[in-house]
């Protein structure tokens, strides 16, 4: 009877001496400290705890830092911050080196860890819909959790709807069951706290029956005229926004044009000031988020009333204007205009006859303020650009009632040459080009026939 109930009170020992060490963290900075927990120490004097290298023996000399527990049973000790490398933290009882638990851990050269972060799959699901959380730069504690929350409710474990804990990973997606319909938050903590890290805000809505919609009041608007856009089945939340961007570019925010948010309704009118010609998107997002729910595209088209009235005022009271060039014994005028949307210069030409109009227009391409030039009795328009080492001199005829400018020839004036003169001769009938090279003293010298537009021979 006796030995039995020492054999009782062995096994008892040993069941009320099943120490545990832990560390706050699985993963530290190196600037971090360590935090080790102990729980049902034997209560000695001199039980001790040490970190030493994961592998490596119990000998002393591999102690990188130690404290007795000075009888302690269940305590948390703070030790000093480590380099970058794997540790294991050991409990010894009783000034031994009889190993009775230990605990890995890694320290990370960063200064600090970067923050905690977690992303929404999405901004809006369906009501059947699963929701997916993907977090990032956890603390590594295998008690770290993410809760699903109403929005604007408080940390509280009776306003959790769903979590997960995330078992020790620093990053890691979680899928949580389907809500009905409403506002909510991920939230993340770290080692079974309520102190927030880091949340993200989603929104579940019954998707099925009313998807978002955008359109334009017309597909076609003129240079200049107000643009309406019309939004049905948004969200309804005060940072659900709308957005003018240029055809098939990027959604970040350097491509944003225009903007406005639509005030939390769900069905909205929203105008957006004229636009230059070209082509563009009218593109819907949710809670300021840039993931389009809808788009439609339209289109600007040079506002020919305006571009008519902007060049006859200038030619008939005879203003000087570098984008104007007025030829009027030819009954035609020219416009240089940049368009900004797909940055190139576009030549309009324009009739002068009667009432001003046949409109016209083609692109110089991405030169920069290409300038205009009228060459003495005749119809050809000189545009002179600027290149790599080159300047191009380009001629232009108008056929205005055929509505068609031709580029007739370019002259490529290349590094080391000279221009001498370009001129019309024997009334406006001959064009002659002239230049030299300035080291060789080479001459150019080219005359052509002009008198039969748009024919134009070489003559010498």
């Amino acid at each position: 009877m006796k030995k039995l109930l020492f054999i009782l009170t062995i096994s008892l020992l040993s069941v009320l001496h099943a120490v545990t060490i832990t560390s706050d963290k699985n993963i530290y900075s190196s600037q971090d400290k360590i935090l080790l927990t102990a729980s049902d120490m034997a209560g000695n004097q001199k039980d001790w705890i040490a970190i030493y290298p994961e592998g490596s023996s119990t000998a002393w000399n591999n102690v990188l830092q130690w404290v007795w527990t000075k009888g302690k049973i269940n305590h948390t000790f703070t030790f000093q911050n480590l380099p970058a490398g794997d540790y294991e933290a050991r409990v010894f009882f009783n000034n031994t080196y009889k190993i009775e638990t230990s605990h890995k851990f890694k320290v990370k050269n960063q200064n600090p860890l970067p923050n905690a972060e977690l992303i929404s799959k999405k901004a809006l699901y369906d009501v059947n819909e699963r929701i997916t959380i993907e977090a990032k730069n956890m603390s590594g504690a295998k008690k770290d959790w993410i809760a699903i929350y109403k929005a604007g409710t408080s940390n509280e474990w009776k306003n959790v709807l769903y979590w997960k804990w995330t078992e020790g990973k620093i990053e890691g997606v979680f899928h949580f069951h389907s809500l009905p319909e409403g506002e909510y938050e991920a939230r993340a903590f770290f080692n079974n706290t309520y102190e927030l890290e880091t949340s993200t805000s989603f929104s579940v809505q019954n998707k099925h029956h009313f998807p978002t919609t955008i359109e334009v009041r017309k597909k076609v608007y003129q240079a200049g005229e107000h643009i309406q856009v019309l939004v049905n089945h948004m969200l309804g939340d005060k940072k659900d926004w709308v957005a003018l961007f240029p055809k098939n570019s990027t959604n970040e925010w350097k491509n944003v044009i225009q903007w406005s948010t639509t005030g939390g309704e769900k069905s909205t009118i929203i105008g957006f000031d004229g636009l230059e010609a070209g082509e563009y998107e009218a593109r819907a997002f949710f809670k300021n988020s840039y993931n389009v729910e809808a788009s439609t595209s339209f289109t600007v088209a040079p506002n020919p009333d305006a571009i008519i009235n902007y060049v006859k005022d200038i030619c008939t009271h005879n203003k000087i204007n570098k984008d104007v060039v007025c030829l009027e014994n030819f009954n035609i005028a020219y416009y240089r205009k940049k368009d900004t949307v797909i940055n190139e210069e576009i030549l309009y030409a324009i009739s002068t006859q009667g009432s001003w109009s046949h409109i016209t227009k083609t692109y110089l391409g991405w030169f920069d303020n290409p300038a205009l030039k009228k060459l003495a009795n005749t119809p050809l328009l000189m545009i002179k650009t600027f290149g790599h080492q080159i300047t191009p001199y380009s001629f232009y005829y108008t056929d205005i009632n055929n509505k068609k400018i031709t580029k007739l020839l370019t002259y490529t004036l290349e590094d080391n040459w000279v221009l001498d003169t370009i001129e019309t001769l024997e009334n406006g009938t001959k064009l002659s080009i002239k230049s030299h090279h300035n080291g060789s003293g080479e001459i150019y010298h080219k005359i052509y026939d002009i008198s039969n537009l748009p024919q134009i021979p070489l003559i010498n």
